[in-house]
């Protein structure tokens, strides 16, 4: 039986294609007789479709499973335009493909995986986490599941801390960006901020105005600093409550969904993208100092022994650079009212909150910005009023 062929809606998901994708990933499951679809996720739409598919098959298997996941890429313009640029696709096949079965974090049973790289299209279909529960990333976590969630992503970057050079990491897509990859990043993120700044106005002060403003002008040179602030692992990039699976029988382990960001780099990159944004502030506030205390003990064990004030700083670095994911997602994706929107309103307001409490502004002079300022902002700027016009409905 052949592969199935990439899809892109749900309602292409026949008995057929299920069948087909079972047999190409081996699974050796009876045949599939029925199946129906439903979207999961309260961030379905934003970079892509997740779907749960429930099953029935024509003989009785112990081992089949009753429902899966189907993962789609997103349907709206932006998302797939963001998720070729960024590789996002990309990333997920070189997970699947070159690193899932070693490592220590669990992730889901993987049942297929095509990827076509002309096109950028993908699909995966893999476990679905049946009794295990997720977070509310709106409500937030509890001081407790966040020690939790930070512990094992604490495992997973000392697993691999000084093994970047391994055969498995030799995939071009975890590879440093290029000079030109910062550049489109930093492009795309001075193109996004003014609709930030127009759509989320309430939660701008002028001080954070100024900060999100010179942080995007000096991007470049600040990730190829934090690039240098610590030993480099292999990280998660999207480690949030909506990725994690928590076990209710024991509540210290979890699994990990959802690899599309994954990369070479900093680790505490992972630790700032969590505590600024699935934690309500109070909860920062409360465990941020004693899990990057225990990060680095962990280190330190795994062979790498820096004393705290110089992870202190790599944390208080990434949540500055977290105002790069923060300002693309607010400002470069078309989410309707609802969850979706909810959860980026959410975000922002977290993350805004780390930005003023930890003080991250302070640490901008030290990275300059290349060009003026003003001439940058101005540029693009202009920019982004003229095509916004330009576009119907603008």
């Amino acid at each position: 039986m052949s592969k199935p062929p990439l899809i892109d809606i749900g309602a292409d998901i026949t008995t057929d294609w299920i069948n087909r994708a079972f047999a190409a990933g081996g699974a050796g499951f009876p045949a599939v007789t029925q199946v129906s679809t439903v979207p999961v996720g309260v961030g379905r739409g934003l970079v892509g479709e997740i779907l749960r598919c429930c099953l029935a098959y024509a003989d009785e298997d112990p081992d089949a499973p009753t429902s899966v996941i189907v993962k789609l890429p997103g349907r709206d313009r932006r998302s797939r335009t963001m998720s070729r640029r960024l590789g996002l696709h990309e990333r997920e096949y070189a997970f699947y493909s070159r690193l899932r079965d070693d490592v220590l974090v669990r992730t889901p049973c993987l049942y297929y995986i095509d990827y076509d790289a002309e096109t950028d299209d993908c699909v995966i279909v893999q476990e679905d986490l049946t009794g295990m529960v997720q977070v509310d990333q709106i409500a937030g976590a509890t001081a407790e599941q966040a020690r939790v969630a930070l512990h094992s992503v604490t495992m997973l970057h000392a697993q691999f801390l000084g093994q970047i050079r391994d055969e498995r990491f030799a995939a071009r897509v975890w590879m440093k960006r290029s000079r030109w990859e910062l550049f489109l990043l930093q492009a795309l993120y001075l193109w996004f901020l003014p609709s930030v700044r127009r759509d989320f106005g309430e939660y701008l002060s002028p001080p954070l105005n100024r900060v999100m403003l010179e942080f995007g002008c000096s991007m470049i040179s600040f990730w190829r600093r934090a690039a240098r602030l610590v030993p480099l692992t292999f990280t998660h990039g999207d480690y949030r409550l909506d990725n994690l699976f928590f076990d209710p029988q024991d509540p210290s382990r979890l699994a990990v969904i959802d690899w599309q960001v994954c990369s070479i780099g900093s680790g505490m990159r992972d630790l700032a993208l969590f505590l600024a944004t699935n934690v309500e502030p109070d909860v920062r506030r409360t465990v941020e100092r004693d899990v990057i205390e225990e990060y680095g003990e962990a280190m330190a064990r795994a062979g790498t022994d820096i004393a705290f004030d110089v992870w202190w700083h790599a944390y208080r670095m990434h949540i500055l650079g977290h105002l790069q994911y923060t300002v693309m997602v607010c400002g470069g994706l078309e989410a309707e009212a609802g969850p979706a929107l909810e959860l980026v309103h959410t975000g922002l307001r977290r993350t805004l909150a780390a930005v003023e409490d930890l003080n991250v502004g302070e640490l901008l002079p030290s990275l300059g910005t290349g060009l003026s300022t003003r001439m940058l902002w101005s540029g693009f700027h202009g920019a982004a009023r003229v095509l916004t016009a330009m576009r119907p409905g603008g």
